[in-house]
């Protein structure tokens, strides 16, 4: 999840139409996982489809992220319930119980940054130039990743530093167009962890991040029109269904070592939205 922060109730707004839902949930499920942004993705969406006000198109951006959540939280349902068993067994051997505190240690900046700067995520939301350098800050970070050769450590090296640094470049993702996966695995890899083993910590830390905001914003996105939130929640479904898609193919491609893809991918993007936006096309 990229967005992680609060908002204020929202007025009356037009409809969302269905169509317009399913192409966002899409979006969202496929640009969660891979490094690519999905908050940046459906920013530029919402920007040409749907005429809402920036704390609407947040809150409609968080409650896409509870189809992504059930979907990461289904995939790896099992490093989950062996992690719960170790915290309540010590007698269970296991590196996950040590995750577990990792994972709320470097989730701890992701909050701090969330609750601070909302005004600024929500205005960054509505310019296309800033979305256009968050997606080339995110592509050089992710090529950067793909040329290292050191990356050997496993999931018993991960530490404390290691949780906290990654939870920091995770807190940058509260900007559109830079990828919370895209930072979490990208950082991982820099700090010598195998990107096997980097993009499931990214996964993980997830779960927390995406539940915080889906409470934090949960009245906001209660709130939002009828017209809106019935056709939400078909997109909340297919961001669940693109999810589980999305988890499976990243997985593959990190360990091929291909992450560089994704970050000419990203470049090309920045390129085009903040030539647009300079250019006055959008």
């Amino acid at each position: 999840m990229d967005a992680v922060v609060a908002g204020a109730a929202a007025p009356h707004v037009a409809a969302l139409s269905y169509r317009d839902a399913t192409l966002l949930g899409a979006v969202q499920g496929l640009t969660e996982f891979l490094p690519v942004s999905s908050d940046g993705h459906l920013a530029i969406l919402q920007y040409f489809l749907t005429p809402l006000p920036a704390e609407q198109k947040l809150a409609i951006t968080v409650a896409l992220h509870l189809g992504t959540l059930v979907a990461v939280l289904v995939y790896f349902r099992r490093d989950l319930i062996e992690m719960t068993r170790q915290l309540l067994d010590s007698t269970r051997a296991g590196y996950l119980r040590s995750w577990a505190w990792l994972i709320i240690a470097g989730t701890i900046p992701a909050g701090i940054f969330g609750l601070t700067l909302k005004d600024w995520v929500e205005a960054a939301l509505d310019s296309l130039f800033v979305i256009g350098l968050c997606f080339l800050f995110t592509g050089v970070l992710l090529y950067v990743a793909s040329k290292a050769r050191e990356a050997e450590l496993g999931e018993d090296d991960l530490g404390f530093r290691d949780a906290l640094v990654i939870g920091v470049m995770q807190s940058l993702a509260l900007l559109p167009g830079v990828s919370r996966s895209g930072m979490t695995i990208s950082t991982g890899v820099l700090r010598h962890f195998r990107p096997e083993v980097a993009t499931r910590f990214s996964f993980l830390l997830g779960v927390p991040a995406i539940a915080g905001a889906l409470v934090l914003e949960g009245k906001d996105v209660a709130g939002l029109d009828p017209a809106v939130r019935l056709p939400l929640a078909l997109g909340v479904v297919v961001a669940f269904v693109t999810g589980l898609a999305a988890i499976a193919l990243l997985l593959r491609v990190v360990r091929t070592g291909k992450l560089q893809y994704f970050a000419y991918y990203c470049w090309i993007l920045g390129v085009l939205i903040a030539a647009a936006s300079l250019l006055g096309v959008a």
